[in-house]
């Protein structure tokens, strides 16, 4: 007698055990399961000559199939520096020791479970020197009450960070804001910035919100020319409740009519003490 072929059910609880004991992928395709990949396939730059900031990209790491796996990543050349995260690395490069040419470089990404290895090319273009305007902060926000004149002041720092020295001026858009320079000359890849005074002055101005801005400019210069934005925020006096100019209030009871009446007669107060001098910051 023949035995009975074999049912969907029993095929259906052979393919289930298959997926339980190992991914399906795998069974499918073990070839590409544990494939390494990152993203993007490859990094290009560019830089100034001189340039002191450093360019930073961001590398995504993982299986074809999402799956975490570990790894490393090795490079060669010393402007190159690595920062790994668990699902990815950070790619620093740096343009300070560079010479005017393009830069290669490799990264070598290895799986340290599969030895699974993916390679990353790394192209930094160094171009003529250049200098470049950096204004901090980027911008400043104060707030007051209405008639005080309290000056607030802030330092807003000139820096050059390119290979070039560069000449700055300043220009202002609105009345109540002054500066301690209004221009000058910093030098290439100057470490100190130069620093103006800015002087918020609000004794003439009204409630509501003032708004002005710096901007420094430098012929010639990357990042010129640089606003850095100004607002100040006058609020009105908070007034208290109201106040009677008489202590038979505290005793009600005991007044007459015609007392109560001359009780009545109040003042507000109002918390807006009139300020002056500077605030630094």
């Amino acid at each position: 007698m023949r035995a009975a072929p074999a049912t969907p059910v029993a095929l259906v609880l052979a393919l289930a055990v298959s997926v339980t004991t190992c991914r399906l992928d795998k069974l499918i395709n073990p070839a590409t399961a544990d494939r390494l990949t990152v993203n993007p396939d490859s990094l290009r730059d560019s830089a100034h000559v001189g340039s002191t900031v450093a360019r930073t990209r961001t590398v995504r790491v993982a299986s074809a199939d999402g799956v975490t796996l570990p790894w490393s990543a090795t490079k060669t050349a010393a402007w190159v520096t690595l920062s790994p995260t668990p699902d990815s690395i950070i790619v620093t490069l740096h343009p300070d020791t560079l010479s005017q040419t393009l830069h290669r470089d490799t990264i070598v990404f290895t799986s340290t479970q599969t030895k699974d290895t993916v390679r990353l090319p790394v192209l930094f273009a160094m171009l003529p020197p250049a200098a470049e305007l950096v204004v901090t902060p980027a911008s400043d926000a104060e707030t007051a009450f209405v008639g005080s004149a309290l000056r607030d002041t802030f330092a807003l720092r000139v820096k050059n960070t390119g290979g070039l020295p560069l000449t700055w001026s300043a220009a202002l858009d609105t009345g109540w804001v002054t500066l301690s320079d209004s221009g000058g000359t910093v030098p290439a890849r100057d470490t100190t910035s130069t620093i103006v005074t800015v002087t918020v002055n609000p004794d003439s101005l009204g409630p509501g919100t003032h708004r002005g801005a710096i901007t420094i400019s430098a012929s010639g210069a990357i990042g010129s020319p640089a606003t850095a934005p100004v607002t100040f925020t006058l609020m009105p006096c908070v007034q208290s409740g109201i106040t009677l100019d008489t202590p038979e209030s505290r005793f009600w009871p005991r007044t007459t009519t015609v007392e109560r009446q001359w009780a009545r007669r109040a003042y507000r107060t109002s918390s807006c003490p009139r300020l002056t001098g500077t605030s630094s910051r």
